[in-house]
């Protein structure tokens, strides 16, 4: 009879469980407490990751700081130029104008027609003057005829000698010298009207170009109308009116460069004559810029004149908006990040930046805005860049 040996305890551990709670392994079964304490350390790490960010984004956005763009001061090759327009003008310039009143017979040149040296350019009807020259020639030719007979009489008188009375020979010594004079002014008179005459003739006075004819043929002029304007273009010069302030800087000779109105290329040019007299209704000072070849140009052109007043090989500038007006000359240089206040020392000049003599030196950091800065306020800069001349 064959038996079945029910299973015992000893072979049911032999053999693996494989479901129920017996497949847990002692490490991973659950812990109530071991739980709670883990998500308290997350929340405790999220806690401080937030208050980090909260502190970075209003540490941020609570820096009040003002933002300044700062240069760094460098020494740069440097020219002090004096920037002044003017116009251009002739050496030899002339308004013409009329001597008597008349109308304008003949004008026979055009603007900017050449013109010569004793040129007849406008002639007004001189009828009457003519008339006058040839009356005062008649009588001067009756004078003369009259001198010759009185001359005959006299040689005549003479060489009769005592076989006539004294008193006729003295008669006809008068009668010769009362010719003469006569004859001498019939001689002026004649020479009056021709001058009378020539006033009715506009003549040029030089060689040159006609730059305006103001009457035309026919038209009647007054006396000491201004007809034409001639100009010898060949001593054409630029002139320009220097503020007193910076009069003293120029010095005839020194180098000039003149850009023309139309024209896109420079012209050298030099400081040729300083006046010695200042302009009292503008305050300024008339230079002449003589070019150092004449260019075909008019008279009355725009120049803008560029005169070199001195030069450096290394100087320091500053940008003029980085003054601070209300300190007298100064600016505001960066230490240790913040606006430090620095009196100065500069070369007061019309242009964009100015050379400083004292107060700075190679290196500084200067703040280019200083607009609301205060002295010593902490600031934050932005960009930066190196110094340059003016």
């Amino acid at each position: 009879m064959t038996q079945t040996q029910p299973a015992s305890a000893g072979s049911a551990k032999a053999l693996p469980a494989t479901g129920g709670p017996s497949s847990l392994s002692p490490s991973t079964a659950a812990d109530p407490g071991k739980n709670r304490r883990g998500l308290k350390f997350k929340l405790a790490l999220v806690v401080l990751t937030f208050a980090a960010a909260t502190g970075i984004y209003f540490a941020h956005f609570s820096d009040n700081r003002p933002i300044v763009s700062v240069e760094r001061v460098a020494p740069a090759p440097t020219d002090r130029v004096l920037i002044v327009s003017g116009r251009t003008r002739s050496e030899l310039e002339a308004d013409l104008r009329t001597a008597v009143s008349g109308t304008v017979a003949t004008a026979v040149a055009r603007e900017g027609a050449r013109i010569k040296a004793d040129q007849v350019l406008i002639e007004l009807d001189a009828e009457p003057a003519q008339l006058n020259v040839r009356e005062a020639q008649a009588a001067l030719d009756s004078a003369v005829v009259s001198r010759q007979r009185a001359q005959e009489d006299f040689d005549r008188a003479r060489a009769l000698g005592t076989a006539i009375s004294q008193v006729e020979r003295t008669r006809a010594a008068e009668a010769l010298a009362a010719a003469k004079l006569e004859v001498q002014r019939l001689s002026a008179a004649l020479e009056r009207a021709k001058i009378a005459l020539s006033d009715y003739r506009i003549v040029a006075p030089f060689s040159g170009t006609l730059l305006d004819r103001l009457v035309e043929p026919g038209e009647f002029t007054q006396a000491g109308s201004v007809v034409l304007r001639i100009a010898d273009l060949s001593h054409l010069y630029a002139e320009i009116e220097v503020d007193e302030d910076y009069s003293a800087s120029l010095q005839a000779g020194q180098k000039a460069l003149i850009r023309l109105a139309g024209r896109d290329d420079t012209l050298p040019g030099r400081v040729s004559l300083i006046e010695p007299e200042v302009n009292t209704t503008t305050g300024a000072v008339p230079v002449r810029i003589a070019f150092d070849q004449i260019p075909i140009a008019p008279t009355g052109l725009t120049a803008i004149v560029n005169v070199v007043t001195a030069s450096s090989e290394a100087a320091l500038t500053v940008p003029r908006t980085a003054l601070v007006a209300r300190a007298g000359p100064a600016v505001f240089k960066l230490r240790d990040g913040k606006a430090v206040l620095t009196p100065i020392k500069i070369v007061d000049w019309p242009a964009d930046r100015v050379e400083v003599k004292e107060g700075l030196r190679a290196g500084d950091l200067i703040i280019l805005n200083p607009e609301k800065i205060t002295d010593g306020e902490a600031v934050k800069t932005t960009s930066q860049s190196a110094g340059k001349g003016p």
